[in-house]
Protein backbone atom coordinates (compact mmCIF):
# COMPACT_ATOMS: atom_id res chain seq x y z
CA UNK A 1 0.00 0.00 0.00
CA UNK A 2 2.66 2.49 1.28
CA UNK A 3 4.36 1.92 -2.37
CA UNK A 4 1.43 2.05 -4.35
CA UNK A 5 0.33 5.27 -2.80
CA UNK A 6 3.14 6.91 -1.35
CA UNK A 7 1.13 10.57 -0.68
CA UNK A 8 -1.24 8.81 0.69
CA UNK A 9 0.30 6.56 3.02
CA UNK A 10 1.64 10.07 4.28
CA UNK A 11 -1.30 10.84 5.35
CA UNK A 12 -2.11 7.76 7.10
CA UNK A 13 0.90 8.84 9.29
CA UNK A 14 -0.10 11.69 9.81
CA UNK A 15 -3.41 10.82 10.54
CA UNK A 16 -2.27 7.85 13.06
CA UNK A 17 -0.17 10.54 14.95
CA UNK A 18 -3.08 12.65 15.31
CA UNK A 19 -5.41 9.63 16.69
CA UNK A 20 -2.70 8.14 19.08
CA UNK A 21 -2.03 12.02 20.34
CA UNK A 22 -5.97 12.64 20.77
CA UNK A 23 -6.25 9.39 22.37
CA UNK A 24 -3.81 10.04 25.37
CA UNK A 25 -5.11 13.87 25.95
CA UNK A 26 -8.86 12.10 26.26
CA UNK A 27 -7.64 8.56 28.04
CA UNK A 28 -5.67 7.25 31.03
CA UNK A 29 -6.09 3.75 30.59
CA UNK A 30 -7.60 0.72 28.18
CA UNK A 31 -4.97 2.05 25.15
CA UNK A 32 -4.67 -2.16 24.11
CA UNK A 33 -8.50 -3.50 23.48
CA UNK A 34 -10.06 -1.15 25.47
CA UNK A 35 -12.40 2.23 24.96
CA UNK A 36 -9.00 3.94 24.23
CA UNK A 37 -7.99 1.87 21.52
CA UNK A 38 -11.26 2.35 20.07
CA UNK A 39 -11.37 5.61 20.00
CA UNK A 40 -7.63 5.39 18.32
CA UNK A 41 -8.84 2.60 15.55
CA UNK A 42 -12.30 5.14 14.86
CA UNK A 43 -10.03 8.58 14.75
CA UNK A 44 -7.26 7.25 12.44
CA UNK A 45 -9.97 6.30 10.30
CA UNK A 46 -12.14 9.40 10.33
CA UNK A 47 -9.08 11.32 10.08
CA UNK A 48 -7.91 9.57 6.89
CA UNK A 49 -11.37 9.18 5.28
CA UNK A 50 -11.48 12.74 5.02
CA UNK A 51 -8.06 13.47 3.76
CA UNK A 52 -7.99 10.29 0.94
CA UNK A 53 -11.03 9.05 1.09
CA UNK A 54 -13.35 6.13 2.04
CA UNK A 55 -12.16 3.53 -0.20
CA UNK A 56 -8.43 3.94 0.33
CA UNK A 57 -9.09 4.59 4.15
CA UNK A 58 -10.51 1.45 4.15
CA UNK A 59 -7.85 -0.26 2.31
CA UNK A 60 -5.15 1.18 4.53
CA UNK A 61 -6.87 0.48 7.75
CA UNK A 62 -7.63 -3.39 6.81
CA UNK A 63 -4.02 -4.22 5.59
CA UNK A 64 -3.13 -2.96 9.22
CA UNK A 65 -5.03 -5.83 10.68
CA UNK A 66 -3.66 -8.54 8.52
CA UNK A 67 -1.18 -9.57 11.26
CA UNK A 68 -1.36 -13.63 11.55
CA UNK A 69 -0.03 -13.11 15.26
CA UNK A 70 -3.30 -10.72 16.14
CA UNK A 71 -5.77 -12.44 18.28
CA UNK A 72 -8.92 -12.92 16.39
CA UNK A 73 -10.78 -10.92 18.99
CA UNK A 74 -8.39 -7.73 18.61
CA UNK A 75 -8.64 -8.24 15.00
CA UNK A 76 -12.67 -8.04 15.16
CA UNK A 77 -12.52 -4.93 17.47
CA UNK A 78 -10.48 -3.02 15.72
CA UNK A 79 -11.86 -3.42 12.12
CA UNK A 80 -15.12 -3.13 13.88
CA UNK A 81 -14.21 0.53 15.18
CA UNK A 82 -12.46 1.07 12.21
CA UNK A 83 -15.96 0.99 9.79
CA UNK A 84 -17.20 3.18 12.53
CA UNK A 85 -14.62 6.10 12.31
CA UNK A 86 -15.10 6.24 8.70
CA UNK A 87 -18.77 5.70 8.77
CA UNK A 88 -18.69 9.15 11.47
CA UNK A 89 -16.47 10.77 8.57
CA UNK A 90 -18.59 10.23 5.82
CA UNK A 91 -21.75 11.56 7.56
CA UNK A 92 -19.91 14.60 8.01
CA UNK A 93 -16.81 14.96 5.85
CA UNK A 94 -15.57 18.26 6.36
CA UNK A 95 -14.87 18.13 10.16
CA UNK A 96 -12.10 19.03 11.80
CA UNK A 97 -10.40 16.55 14.08
CA UNK A 98 -11.43 18.13 17.38
CA UNK A 99 -15.22 17.63 16.07
CA UNK A 100 -14.49 13.90 14.91
CA UNK A 101 -12.64 13.13 18.36
CA UNK A 102 -15.70 13.96 20.49
CA UNK A 103 -18.22 12.70 18.48
CA UNK A 104 -16.06 9.22 19.05
CA UNK A 105 -15.93 9.94 22.30
CA UNK A 106 -20.04 10.35 22.91
CA UNK A 107 -20.37 7.40 20.90
CA UNK A 108 -17.80 5.54 22.92
CA UNK A 109 -20.13 6.50 25.84
CA UNK A 110 -23.59 5.31 24.43
CA UNK A 111 -22.04 2.11 22.80
CA UNK A 112 -21.30 2.66 19.51
CA UNK A 113 -17.76 1.39 18.98
CA UNK A 114 -16.86 -2.09 20.54
CA UNK A 115 -13.59 -2.98 23.00
CA UNK A 116 -12.66 -6.36 24.71
CA UNK A 117 -14.47 -7.01 28.44
CA UNK A 118 -13.16 -10.14 29.71
CA UNK A 119 -12.37 -11.74 26.90
CA UNK A 120 -14.87 -11.15 24.47
CA UNK A 121 -15.67 -7.86 22.17
CA UNK A 122 -18.47 -6.19 23.39
CA UNK A 123 -20.14 -2.76 22.72
CA UNK A 124 -18.53 -0.01 24.62
CA UNK A 125 -21.67 1.07 26.92
CA UNK A 126 -20.96 -2.73 28.59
Amino acid sequence: MVRAYPYEANSVRVCKEVAESLMTSRFSSGFSDGKADAFRHAMWNACMTREIGVALASDFATAHEQDPNQKATSKEMDLYNNWRGRKIATDAPNQVNTWYANTIVTQIGQGYLKYIKDGKVVYTNQ
